[in-house]
């Protein structure tokens, strides 16, 4: 469903490709999305040759976990509705170092051990796109985050 609706690219963080167990059966369940017909041509299996930001212009929507990659998206695609895959056990953590760290209200969280759809994720990440006000004050949101991060113009 989502790739019907939006370009869909999975860019696996690099050390999944050296997992030898779980990494193994996640990279197989993507093979195996990435060459099934009935996905389409929007859903890409990147198999991390190219650079994870090259992805960003040509996303609908950026879907990221905790990490490098969710730091690049909040600089580099801070004008994109982007998803954060987060961990129930690090939720306490959000409250205590608030100051910190990226807050849910930067992103659309996804938090997928308590059962939410990525899908109803990535809509409501689209959503709070479509109204301007809402959409500015996630991106001065994201801006103010990059500015504690980043000691440079972006």
């Amino acid at each position: 469903a989502l790739a019907a609706t939006y370009n869909i690219v999975v860019r696996p963080h690099p050390s999944v490709y050296h997992w030898v167990s779980r990494g193994r059966v996640l990279m197989q369940q993507l093979q195996n999305l990435d060459s099934d017909p009935d996905v389409g041509s929007s859903f890409y299996l990147d198999p991390g040759v190219v650079d994870y930001v090259e992805w960003y212009k040509p996303a609908d929507v950026i879907i990221v976990e905790v990490s490098a990659t969710a730091s690049g998206a909040v600089a580099l695609a801070k004008e994109k509705p982007i998803v954060m895959a987060r961990r129930v056990e690090n939720d306490a953590k959000l409250k205590s170092r608030a100051s910190r760290l990226l807050q849910d209200d930067a992103v659309t969280p996804w938090r997928p051990q308590k059962g939410e759809s990525l899908i109803n994720a990535v809509a409501a990440a689209v959503e709070s796109f479509k109204e301007t006000g809402r959409k500015d004050a996630i991106i001065k949101r994201r801006t103010k985050y990059n500015k504690r991060l980043y000691r440079c113009p972006l």
